[in-house]
This record gives C-alpha cells, structure tokens and sequence, in this order.
C-alpha cells in the first residue's frame, strides 16, 4: 500500500527549530546549575566550612588553656625539691624524725616561716591567683585541723613591691606581719578540713595526699591533681571560685604536706572569648569534665548559652550530627534553634593517674542560626538567581530568534521562485544566508554541466572495461546486491544474501582457500585484496586469482558499496611455486637442501610425538589395567633414521671431472626418489630425505620397523650399485642406521647414525651398520651435526644430466 501524506500536519518554521532547542537548553543549563548545587551539596560544604572554623577557633582556645594550665598553672611543682631541703636541714638541725616534726606545732611553724618566701616568689612570677602550702598530720579520715597558709593574689598580673595585692586567707598572723600582706575578712590560721571524701571542696587536699601515700614511688608530674571549681569558705556566701592544681610533698617516701597553686574562674573568663564564636555574643565557652557515660559535666564558662546549658543542673548529652567535628546538645534549645558543640580534650594527666575526672575538654558552643544561617541564605540566593537568569533567557532568546531567522525566511521565499526567485534576491549582510545563496546559485548554474561531465567520464569507462581481462564489480553493502562487469557469463546484478562469504558462492572457491576468503570478506577493512583459487561457473578448473576492493563511504561517513576487481594469477603462482621449489631443493640430487630438510623433519617429528601422545591419553584407563606394556610400547621404535655416505666422491671428482661426479649424485638422488616414492605409496607413510653434505644423505622412515628398514636400505643399496659400472666408476655408498624414539631428537639422531655408518668397514662389515649392534657405543663421542647447502652447477632445465650419464655407459 502506498503511503500518504496527511495534509493536516504542519510542518515546523525554523523559528520553532531554533526557539525551542534554545529554550531547552537554557532550561537545561538552568537544571544543571541547580542540580549541581544539590549533588555536590553546595549548602553542606558551605554548613562545613562554617562548623569547620568554628571547630578551629575551639581547638585554638584548647591549645592556649592547655598550655597555659601545663606549663605556667603548674609550676609550682618545681619548688618541692627546694622545700623537702628546708625540710631536710630543720630535721637534721632537730635530730628528729618526720613524725615528730609532723607532731610539733614548733616546728611546722618553723618550715611553714622558711617555705613562704618560696611560696610568694612563686606566686609573684607566674599568672596563677594563689598558692597555698598545707601540712598533713597523720590520719586523713578523720575531721582536723591542718597548719599552712593559703596566699591569694587580686592581680595576678602586676606585681606591687609592699604586696598590697596580695590577701592572707590561711595561716599565722606573724607571717602577715612580717610580709606586709593584709588578712582576708573569712581569716583564720588554721585549714579546717571535715575528712576524706566528706566535701568535695577538700578534693585539692586529700586527693595528693592520698595518691601520694598510694603511690610513693611514682613522679610527681603523675601525681599533680586538678580539682574541680569549688568555694574555699564552706560557711557563709563565698563568691569567690577557683580551681587549683596541687601536688604531694615527699620526704623519704612519706607525705608531709600538699602544695598547690590556685586559678579562679574570673581569671578562666580571659580565656573563653565568646565575641570570636558569634558577634551578638549568643555563644559561649565552658569547661568541662567528660563522664564514663558520656556526658558531659559542666565546671566553668562563659557567654549566654554556657549559662543556659548550666542551668540545667544536669550533666548534657551530645549527639552527633552529618559533620564529623560539630555535635549537637541534646534537649537543650535556643528559641527554637538547636545549639551546637565543638569538643576538644585538653591533655591535663598522663595516661596512668590514680585520680577520677581526668578527661578535661573545652566544649564551644553557638546556635543553629550563627552557624548555619549564613550559608543557607546564600544557597537561597544563588538558586534565585539562577531562576532569574533562566526567565530572563528565555525573552532573550526568543526576540534574538526571531531577528536571526527572518533574512532566512525571505532567502526560502526566493528559492521558491526559482531562477527568478535567486535573481530577486537582495544581499543580506550576514555571511552564512548570503554564503547559502551563492551555493544554491552555483549549484542551480553547475548542474546542467556536471550532467555533460557524467556522460564522458561513462563513456571513457566503458572504452576502459572492454580493453581489460580483469573482471570488476561493485557490491552494495546496504541491499547486499553485487554488480559484475566484464564477464563472458555473469554480468549483471546478482542478490547475494545467503552466502556466507559475503558475495561469492562458496561452491565455487578451493576449499582449502574458503576460510582465508570468507574472514577476508566479513572484515570492515577500507582497503581489501586476498589470494586465493577460485572458478567461475563455466571453468573446469580452479585458478589463482587476486580479488582487491577499496570501500566506498557515503557523504554521511557510512559504508556503502565495495568496489574492487578479481585478476587471474595462475601464471604467476606458477613461477612463484617453481622458484620456490628451486630454492629447497638440491639442483643436483633433487632432494631437500640441508635447511629445508631439517625443516620437514622437524615437521614430522612434532607431528609423530603429537599423534604418539593422543593415542596414549585415549587409552586412558586401559594403559593403567596394561601396566608396564603400554609404556613399553609408548617407548618403541617411531622409524629408522639413515645416513647414506657416498665414499671416494672426492677422488671421482679429480678423476673423472665434476661433471661426472654431478652425474653420479643425480643418478643417486633419482634412485632415493623414486625408492621413497614406492615406499609413499606401498605403506602410506612420508619419508624425509635430503642432502646432508657433499657426499651425505639423509633418510628418515618413518613408521618403519628394523627388519622393513633394512630390507628397504638392502634394495636401495643393490639398485645404486646396479646401476653403475665397477670398471668405469668407483661408486661405493655406506650407510649407518639407528631406530629411533619419540624421547629421542631427530637431530640426535642423526648424529647417531653418522657414528653407526663411520664403522661400516668395506670388506669386513656389511655395507650398513646399526647403532644398537654396535657394542660400547653408547661411550663413544657422537659427531656433531653440520650440513651445508652445494652450490652446484645451473644446468638449463632441458638438459638431463642422468639420461647423457646413461648414454655415456
């Protein structure tokens, strides 16, 4: 049925073709651009950047406090050498032991007077607010009272000469006295302390003493302790919180006072700047202890949300969230915004400490909207904008459209009209419409001329074709029809799908030959020529032919036809077969040269030792059953190899002249030829023979057994003996034998048998001698195998040099 056009469907203006691609791109672009937003999660990096600063402005507050807490806070470690030796020399002076020193009021007031202008030295050159010094006795359960003195320091930072900033919160009124340092209104002179483990705020105390007590052999960097923030004053309001950091002081192995510095929570605020974390000061720093279970208890801080998260009274919970350093507080909320944490441990205590509340951190805290609020407007503008743009292309576009395409409408307009239509046609000022009009003229101008051009050029190829024997054709690779021209019997056009060679019937290409033709066929190359012997379908006989093609590409880069020729080359291959049998044979004897005959040697020994080993794999379990007889028989006799040596060539040659000594080796090789070729057809076996040296030959026979090898020499040897006369020619042939085996090299074999033919003794031994009946052999030297290609002389192919040697007799 044939196909119809409906009138109703409208065709696209090129108005449309270029509007709406144009729209969709922008549309896409638009996509793109958000999408690319959304996949690489713009606002994520942005949410990370942002949790990434703030987690650095953390870690920098830790690393400042750390430092400030290990290496300025805790130095007054430093003075337990100098007063266990104020200590040493008032024990030495008294005569006494530490108990009793440690039972004299005398004499702790004695230590107490020479260790406090060490203490104040301290406290003078560092940043700490205080230092105290307290003498244990000799029970710390129990509730007591302790001599010492507790110095505290207003201004850490100036140092005045008459101490005028310094108050005396413990101790003797004679050390107040005698440094100038006022009393504090909460004074008294002794530390009054309830026992262990009663109030935390005497942690400072009995914690060093007892982890000193417990381990009296360890250092005192491992014994340092921190106590949590606590109010000295446990009567009354004390406004007044510090943390302190104190240490055991040892005398041979026993404890006899805790040394310490002190740090008020007024001085931590210098160090939790909350303006850094957020400008409106809705943040905060605060100094926390890390429990077993997690959580967190608050000691000390700064800003607005440290004292919303200490209200709570509570230890806090931090879950985490999609970035790895920013933790959320758990229940715990702003307004409605969720507040955020960054943790950072600070390295207070070594590894093994004897205390409890060892994992200190610096928690920052701000909420969602000055984290996150930043970058998630920003992603909402960038997404506005990227819609504005889109709207704004699309008006663009479509009034740019519409000013491009209008100078193409009228050039259609003048197309239509034809050659009166271009003729009206105005120029345009845009290169490609005016570049458009001028093709079209051109091509409108050039056809009636490139028909002209086409009618000679078909003329000259038919002139062409007819002066050829070649046969050429043109196969269309869409419809699969070929095209032949040139032929007595097949020109024409011809449906080749169902060959499997592409184009040529298989029937009528030499089958050893199909394979090679048809994946030469079947491939995609541009350029194609294969040899091969083919007929045609009124030749008898196959011929060597040269089919070449070269693959014609449409305008759209498609292949369309194979265009190529079939010549006849069975003249050539003649010559090439005869050259090559000239080049591999002896020009004397007609046998293989020395390469050549190796060569087809090798050929049979690797086809023997092939056969030999598939037949023993397809006995399989019948070779196991047979036992040592399948090996035996796996290891007999493969053939016989055989060395023919001519004796006394030499001495004929300077006898009778090289020409007759030619004569003699062309008679031989013609005897070796036609015996093989008897014992080819007889047994169905292919002999190898070929000229080993000027006077050595070469017989592998294969598949022969020792009795049919010698019977086959014997008859050799008669027929080369009969045919020479003894009175004119000394013509004496000898010949060693050896059987060989699969195991065996043909090489080595041949080698064998030249050993075995050089005992043939003229007179005394047969003219052949076996390798096997020769006794001792196996520690004979084997010769080495050498062979040599004779250059003999070119005789023209129609002389014969046996049947002249025949006549001569």
């Amino acid at each position: 049925m044939r196909w119809k056009k409906r009138p109703n469907k409208k065709k696209s203006t090129i108005f449309k073709i270029f509007l709406i691609p144009l729209l969709v791109i922008m549309l896409i672009q638009s996509v793109i651009t958000i999408g690319t937003l959304v996949v690489r999660r713009t606002a994520g990096m942005l949410e990370a950047y942002s949790s990434g600063m703030m987690s650095r402005l953390v870690e920098n507050r830790a690393v400042i406090l750390q430092n400030e807490m290990n290496q300025r806070w805790v130095s007054v470690r430093e003075d337990e050498e100098i007063l266990g030796g104020i200590l040493a020399e008032i024990l030495e002076e008294e005569e006494i032991p530490l108990r009793t020193f440690m039972e004299s009021d005398e004499m702790s007031g004695r230590f107490l007077e020479a260790a406090f202008p060490e203490c104040l030295s301290r406290l003078q050159n560092n940043s700490t607010t205080g230092i105290f010094l307290i003498l244990t006795g000799t029970d710390m359960q129990n509730e007591a009272d302790f001599n010492g003195f507790f110095i505290r320091d207003s201004d850490p930072y100036t140092n005045p000469v008459n101490y005028r900033d310094l108050l005396l919160e413990r101790g003797s009124k004679d050390l107040s006295r005698e440094w100038n340092i006022p009393l504090d209104t909460a004074w008294t002179t002794r530390f009054h302390m309830e026992g262990q483990g009663r109030n935390p705020a005497e942690h400072y105390f009995y914690e060093p003493w007892r982890a000193g007590v417990q381990c009296g052999d360890a250092d005192t960097v491992d014994l340092g302790y921190w106590s949590l923030p606590f109010f000295l004053e446990t009567e009354g309001a004390d406004s007044y919180e510090m943390i302190t950091y104190s240490i055991p002081l040892r005398y041979e192995g026993e404890v006899y006072g805790v040394l310490g510095a002190e740090v008020s929570s007024r001085q931590l605020y210098d160090y939790f700047p909350v303006e850094e974390l957020n400008n409106s000061k809705q943040s905060g720093y605060m100094l926390a202890v890390r429990q077993e279970d997690g959580s967190y208890v608050s000691l000390t801080g700064k800003g607005l949300l440290y004292s919303l998260v200490s209200s709570v009274k509570k230890p806090i919970f931090l879950k985490s969230t999609a970035y790895e350093e920013l933790l959320r507080v758990q229940d715990i909320r702003l307004e409605y915004q969720d507040i955020y944490a960054v943790v950072c441990p600070l390295k207070l205590y070594s590894n093994n400490v004897p205390y409890k509340n060892t994992e200190w951190v610096l928690l920052g805290l701000d909420t969602e909207e000055d984290l996150f609020g930043i970058s998630r407007r920003l992603y909402i503008w960038m997404v506005a904008a990227v819609l504005a743009g889109l709207i704004f292309g699309v008006f663009g576009i479509s009034l740019m459209v519409k000013h491009l395409t209008r100078p193409v409408k009228r050039l259609m307009q003048c197309i239509s009209g034809g050659r009166t239509g271009l003729a009206e046609f105005k120029p345009s000022n845009i290169l490609e419409v005016d570049a458009l009009y001028e093709v079209v003229k051109a091509l409108t101008d050039s056809q009636m001329e490139a028909e002209n051009i086409l009618l000679e050029e078909k003329e000259r190829y038919r002139v062409a074709l007819e002066s050829s024997k070649d046969v050429f054709f043109s196969y269309d690779l869409e419809t699969h029809v070929l095209d032949i021209v040139n032929n007595k019997s097949e020109n024409g056009k011809w449906e080749c799908r169902n060959f499997e060679s592409g184009f040529i019937d298989p029937r009528y290409i030499y089958e050893p030959d199909r394979d090679k033709v048809v994946e030469a066929l079947s491939s995609r190359a541009d350029k194609l020529s294969v040899e091969f012997r083919m007929k045609w379908p009124e030749d008898a006989e196959f011929v060597w032919v040269l089919l070449s093609g070269n693959t014609v590409y449409d305008i759209d880069g498609r292949r369309r036809k194979l265009v190529g020729s079939i010549r006849v080359i069975q003249e050539q291959k003649e010559k090439e077969a005869e050259q090559l049998r000239k080049n591999t044979t002896d020009g004397v004897t007609g046998l293989y040269i020395f390469d050549e005959g190796m060569r087809q040697l090798e050929e049979r020994w690797k086809s023997m030792v092939q056969s030999a080993g598939d037949a023993v794999d397809s006995e399989g379990s019948g070779a196991e059953a047979s036992g040592a007889g399948s090996v035996k028989e796996a290891g007999s006799c493969t053939g016989v190899m055989a060395n023919l040596f001519l004796n006394r060539l030499k001495e004929s040659n300077e006898k009778n002249g090289i020409v007759f000594g030619d004569m003699i080796l062309e008679e031989i090789g013609c005897l070796i030829r036609g015996s093989c070729q008897e014992l080819r057809e007889r047994r169905n076996v292919q002999p190898v023979a070929f000229r080993l040296d000027g006077d050595d030959f070469i017989l592998w026979l294969e598949k022969l057994s020792r009795e049919e090898a010698t019977e086959f020499i014997e008859n050799l040897l008669e027929k080369i003996a009969a045919g020479f006369d003894r009175e004119l020619f000394t013509v004496e042939v000898q010949a060693g034998l050896v059987c060989g085996r699969k195991e065996t090299g043909a090489g080595k074999l041949i080698c064998m048998a030249r050993l075995a033919r050089s005992f043939v003794n003229p007179g005394m031994t047969k003219a052949y001698v076996f390798y096997q009946d020769i006794p001792g052999i196996k520690e004979k030297a084997l010769p080495p195998l050498q062979g040599r290609e004779i250059i003999s002389i070119e005789w023209p192919e129609f002389v014969l040099i046996a049947p002249l040697f025949r006549n001569f007799l």
